[in-house]
């Protein structure tokens, strides 16, 4: 794929579809191309899932609103990342059963990092009509996770 992709943010249903929100397609009546695009979405959201769990239970004020400007928030977060990759290397690695995985029969088994975020709040649900800039941008990605971006 010669033209750049848009930097998106991988979704679950408790968000629409937008141009810079990217999630599944329904499971009714999916084709393969469609089967293959959830599947990877999955896969991102998964790694993207466990990245963020892991660092906001080491550091509690992920957990809440930060009340601050936005680039103060920039700062908090990435000071939390760098702290967090030296710890990592300066430790030992983080354990196994931290991160969630899948099970050879395809389940998902949560790590040890979702025991402890009780305080997260969960999204409300939106629901609403996508427009087609964004059923364009979803069909980008499944043609690209389909062919030049396909495992």
């Amino acid at each position: 794929m010669n033209k750049p992709m848009l930097n998106i943010i991988l979704s679950d249903s408790a968000f629409p579809l937008q141009r810079h929100i990217i999630k599944r397609f329904p499971l009714k009546n999916m084709l393969k191309k469609e089967r293959v695009f959830n599947y990877r979405l999955c896969g991102g959201r998964l790694v993207s899932e466990n990245a963020s769990g892991i660092l906001a239970n080491s550091f509690r004020i992920l957990l809440t609103p930060i009340n601050l400007s936005q680039d103060k928030v920039v700062l908090i977060t990435q000071a939390c990342c760098a702290l967090h990759n030296f710890i990592k290397t300066e430790a030992s690695a983080i354990v196994y059963n931290e991160v969630d995985k899948e099970s050879t029969d395809g389940q998902l088994q949560n790590g040890l990092w979702r025991n402890n975020v009780q305080h997260l709040e969960s999204a409300n649900f939106t629901l609403g009509c996508p427009n087609n800039e964004s059923l364009l941008v979803r069909e980008e990605f499944k043609m690209y996770f389909n062919s030049h971006g396909k495992v």
